[in-house]
């Protein structure tokens, strides 16, 4: 397995980092508005949503 592995990692970076650069502004959208809006549903529904950091630490944290 690790043949394939050596080639698809970076594969996957070289798409990641081309994905990041094409999409930047919405990217950045996106970070800045998802932690904030799903702390409001949090409060409107009063559940917190299934997330993995959600998992590890309780509620969500940060703000981006």
């Amino acid at each position: 397995m690790r043949p394939v592995e050596a080639v698809r990692e970076p594969a996957r970076q070289q798409l990641r980092t081309r994905f990041l650069a094409e999409h930047a502004d919405e990217v950045s959208e996106l970070r800045r508005t998802l932690v904030p809006s799903l702390r409001r549903a949090e409060k409107q529904f009063r559940c917190a949503p299934l997330l993995p950091g959600a998992l590890m630490g309780g509620s969500l944290k940060g703000g981006g």
